[in-house]
C-alpha cells in the first residue's frame, strides 16, 4: 500500500545536470491510498486507486502498462505502453509505438494507438518539503501522443472517422536512488476533437520518502503512478507568440515576460508526433523556434506548445 498526495500543479523546472527542483511550497489538496499486488503467477502487477485500475508487466528490460480501467473506460493494450527501460540514466531515451482496444460505458467499442517518447532529461537535487532534500534525483520526461476512437460494435473505423479524438499526455517523474517509486510527478493531458483543443487536465502528485520507507520493498519494478483529474492550471499568459509557415519551415516567433520551459510538438490528426523541440529561455523578446517540416505529407496538423505547464495549440496547414 502506498500513500499518494494530490498537490498544487507546479512548473516542472529546468532540464540538465545539477538542477535544483524545489517543490517545498506545494500545498496538499488530498491524500489517498494506492494498493499494489501481483497476480497469482506474479506476471502482472495491478495498481488500484479510488477511480482507476492499471495493469503493468515487466518484460525483458522494460516496464509496460498492459491495461487501464476506470468506471467509464476499459483498455487492453495489444502493444503495451512502454514506461521505462532498465537501466535508465541521464541521457537515456526511447521512442516506441503502442495500441489497444476496449470499451466505453460498456456500449461503445474503443481503439487507441500512438507513440511513447521517454527521456531522462535531468539530474540534481529534489526538495519536497522543508525536511526532505534528496540528492541524486533523476527526472524522466515522457510524451505520449495518440488517437482514441469510439464506435458501435460492427461499425467500420478508419482515419476519416468523425469519432476519432487526439490525445497528448506530457509527464515528468522524479526518481531518487534508494526509493522504489517516483517521489514527485506532474502530468498534463490534452484532448482534441477535430484537432480543436477541448480539454486540458493537469495534476501533480507527491510520494513522501517516509511513506515509502514503510513499504515492504520486495518488488524491484518501478511502478509509474497514474494521473488523476485536476482543474486546468489557471495561470496568466507569459508568452506572446505568432506562428508562420513558410515552405518547409514552421516558425514560432515569441516573447516571454518570465523565464520559461517550452516544449513544441507537431502532430497529425491521429495524434502521431512528427516534430518536437524543447528549450529553456529567460524573459525576453524576439525569440524563435523553428520546426523543419520538409518531407511531411501536405495536411493540417496540430501544433502543441507547453509553456511552464500551460498548454497552447494551433491548427497549421503544411503544403
Amino acid at each position: 500500500m502506498l500513500m499518494k498526495q494530490l498537490v498544487d500543479v507546479i512548473d516542472a523546472g529546468d532540464a540538465g545536470e545539477n538542477v535544483i527542483w524545489n517543490f517545498s511550497n506545494s500545498h496538499t489538496i488530498e491524500t489517498h491510498q494506492i494498493v499494489l499486488f501481483c497476480d497469482s503467477d506474479s506476471i502482472e502487477i495491478k495498481e488500484i486507486e479510488p477511480t482507476s485500475i492499471r495493469t503493468f508487466a515487466f518484460r525483458s528490460d522494460s516496464l509496460l502498462m498492459t491495461g487501464y480501467e476506470t468506471p467509464l473506460k476499459k483498455i487492453q493494450y495489444s502493444t503495451p505502453v512502454s514506461l521505462l527501460a532498465y537501466p535508465f540514466e541521464y541521457g537515456s531515451s526511447f521512442f516506441v509505438p503502442y495500441s489497444g482496444t476496449g470499451s466505453y460505458c460498456k456500449t461503445l467499442a474503443l481503439s487507441t494507438s500512438g507513440t511513447m517518447d521517454v527521456e531522462a532529461d535531468g539530474t540534481g537535487t529534489l526538495i519536497l518539503t522543508e525536511n526532505d532534500t534528496l540528492r541524486n534525483a533523476l527526472r524522466v520526461h515522457s510524451i505520449r501522443t495518440g488517437s482514441i476512437e469510439m464506435h458501435l460494435d460492427g461499425d467500420s473505423i478508419g482515419a476519416s472517422s468523425p469519432n476519432m479524438k487526439q490525445e497528448i499526455e506530457e509527464s515528468y517523474q522524479w526518481y531518487v536512488r534508494g526509493y522504489r517509486y517516483p517521489l514527485f510527478e506532474t502530468r498534463t493531458t490534452s484532448y482534441y476533437d477535430n484537432m480543436e483543443l477541448v480539454s486540458c487536465v493537469q495534476s501533480a502528485h507527491r510520494f513522501l520518502p517516509d511513506m515509502q520507507q514503510l513499504l515492504d520493498d520486495e518488488q524491484n519494478e518501478e511502478i509509474l503512478r497514474a494521473d488523476s483529474l485536476a482543474e486546468h492550471l489557471n495561470s496568466s499568459d507569459i508568452i506572446d507568440y505568432n506562428v508562420v509557415v513558410n515552405g518547409g519551415n514552421l516558425k514560432i516567433a515569441y516573447s516571454l515576460s518570465e523565464p520559461a520551459n517550452i516544449t513544441a510538438l507537431l502532430c497529425n490528426h491521429r495524434g502521431m508526433a512528427y516534430r518536437r523541440i524543447s528549450c529553456s529561455m529567460p524573459a525576453g523578446e524576439n525569440y524563435e523556434l523553428n520546426l523543419d517540416c520538409t518531407g511531411l505529407v501536405p495536411d493540417v496538423y496540430i501544433l502543441y506548445i507547453n509553456v511552464n505547464g500551460k498548454v497552447y495549440s494551433e491548427k497549421v496547414s503544411i503544403f
